[in-house]
């Protein structure tokens, strides 16, 4: 499985500046996914006071203190071909424009934001602990507990990371209760992320893969409570939506 997951995406492909309107990140302590490391530069910025990212991704720790370096002595308008040009990991393709990276991204935002950025790195070279972890088998220790969990859109993969004869759903209800164990009394949990949101992720179909029915993850998670926040993706002009669980 972990040869599936090793490039590194240079830079998030998710709009952040709509998802993170939804948490509050004030001295929070975070646990995310995602290989750009992205999610832990916006969280820092945002006011987290110390985070984790925990990737199956065995470069993502190297990639991680490289873009951090450049991060802290490169101008902003660098940043972008500083970090395409990377050779010490292999990159993803994946890969948005810097002009739309600049409106998906709160610390590249604005010379501002990125400055503050560099500041809270500098401060602080520790803030980010890189763990190598299958986020659907966690190995933490069970006192380990976070105000906020951000999956990225890992689950969306679901169906590749169980064996044949399992229930994703099963497994799906399995690894919210395993994260649960690892969320704070008041946490924020976000579960999936959904790109290009319609009105077919509202039905029980799995053509999309199990967890883009969010009827059919709804119903597997229940007693729980989910909640979902939609947000125009300014890079793409399409509707991207979360789904996330409150303590």
């Amino acid at each position: 499985m972990k040869k599936l997951f090793q490039e590194v995406y240079p830079f998030t492909t998710e709009y952040i500046s709509g998802e993170f309107e939804e948490i509050d990140f004030k001295g929070k302590k975070v646990l995310t996914l995602g290989s750009s490391s992205d999610q832990a530069y916006n969280a820092i910025l945002l006011g987290a006071g110390k985070v984790t990212v925990y990737d199956i991704n065995e470069n993502v720790s190297k990639f991680g203190r490289l873009k951090r370096d450049i991060i802290t002595t490169t101008p902003r308008k660098k940043l972008y071909s500083k970090v395409t040009g990377i050779k010490e990991v292999p990159l993803s393709g994946d890969l948005f424009s810097e002009k739309d990276l600049r409106q998906m991204n709160p610390y590249m935002s604005s010379e501002e934001n990125y400055k503050r950025l560099q500041e809270l790195l500098l401060a602080n070279p520790d803030i980010i602990d890189y763990r190598v972890g299958d986020i659907t088998r966690l190995n933490l220790d069970e006192a380990d507990k976070y105000d906020v969990i951000l999956l990225s859109n890992a689950l969306q993969y679901l169906d590749l990371f169980i064996d044949k004869d399992k229930d994703p759903y099963e497994e799906l209800r399995r690894i919210f209760n395993e994260l649960k164990i690892h969320l704070s009394e008041e946490g924020f949990l976000q579960l999936l992320y959904i790109y290009s949101i319609s009105k077919n992720n509202f039905t029980k179909s799995t053509v999309m893969g199990s967890t883009q029915s969010i009827l059919n993850v709804v119903n597997a998670l229940r007693p729980n409570i989910l909640s979902m926040s939609h947000f125009t993706n300014k890079s793409t002009n399409n509707e991207d939506a979360i789904i996330y669980y409150k303590r």
